[in-house]
């Protein structure tokens, strides 16, 4: 994937966690978005490939923009219990083990670090597309 294409996704992925946590099915939809292919899986059903998923979720851990864990039913985010390389292990792992399945397994939530780079930086074209479809 070309630099542009990373850091657009980069950009509205982060964005997202201003005002909400992160599902890893966010990603692959900012991905689909910027122009990544949806590929047939065995099973019929149809994912974005990992070269569009795994190196942001991996850029936004490894710089401290966001934490991984997961969102419970009662509403509440839960840091994974482990260290940062685990987590990401964790998640990436669900990305390749449960394909149709993955999109609400896994989370991020917007550290301050992160929040303070996705305030700085312009609004993602990806937001301004859907703040045009509520109009």
């Amino acid at each position: 994937m070309d630099k542009d294409k990373f850091d657009n996704i980069v950009t509205a992925v982060i964005q997202i966690g201003l005002d909400d946590w992160i599902s890893l099915g966010e990603v692959a939809s900012v991905a689909i978005f910027y122009g990544a292919p949806r590929e047939s899986q065995p099973s019929g059903g149809k994912m974005v490939p990992e070269e569009f998923v795994i190196p942001v979720v991996t850029h936004l851990s490894e710089n401290k923009l966001v934490r991984i864990g997961d969102v419970y039913t009662q509403g509440e985010f839960v840091p994974y219990d482990g260290t940062e390389q685990e987590a990401l292990a964790w998640m990436i792992q669900i990305y390749r083990a449960h394909e149709r399945m993955w999109h609400w397994l896994a989370w991020m939530e917007v550290t301050p670090k992160g929040k303070a780079l996705a305030e700085s930086l312009p609004t993602a074209r990806y937001h301004i597309r859907e703040n045009e479809d509520d109009a």
